[in-house]
């Protein structure tokens, strides 16, 4: 499940940006140039997997109160808020650095406020202020916590002293 789009990628930073972020270095044969339709097509899948992971990532935080976010496929007629969006777009944005593309000080505070602010969400700090879809609530930040309680059985009773042999 998409949480933003290339359009919103294109939107948030400009084509020179994007340009700049898929551009596919790894794609190229040895001594060959790419055709411009290979190109385009590189850029494409370097796109879209940046942003599915990015998407990936914000999910994980959020289907802790948001259940709907653990599915694959948003329902019809969720409507995404901007501030998630941009979110996306920032840990997308941040996951394309490297290679020739130099991670700058922008880039990583916007990753790191986008992170921070995910874990306020899943923390109960912050929330996405989204409609749910009829029959689901919102779950209460700590819920799914697991509890682990000692058990009863007594071992210095079954013969063992606990000693190793």
């Amino acid at each position: 499940m998409l949480l933003a789009s290339p359009a919103d990628m294109l939107l948030a930073f400009g084509h020179l940006e994007v340009d700049e972020l898929t551009r596919p270095h790894a794609y190229a044969r040895d001594g060959e140039d790419m055709t411009p339709e290979e190109e385009a097509d590189a850029r494409a899948e370097i796109l879209n997997s940046a942003l599915e992971r990015a998407s990936g990532e914000a999910a994980s935080y959020l289907a802790a109160r948001y259940p709907v976010f653990a599915r694959p496929a948003l329902p019809d007629g969720a409507g995404l808020p901007s501030a998630l969006v941009s979110a996306v777009c920032d840990i997308a944005r941040y996951r394309l650095t490297g290679a020739g593309t130099v991670e700058t000080d922008p880039i990583v505070e916007r990753y790191k406020w986008a992170i921070c602010w995910l874990k306020d969400i899943a923390a109960g700090k912050a929330s996405l202020l989204i409609t749910l879809p009829e029959g689901e609530e919102e779950e209460p930040a700590g819920s799914g916590d697991v509890s682990i309680s000692p058990g009863t059985r007594d071992w210095a009773s079954n013969g063992t002293s606990g000693d190793d042999e």
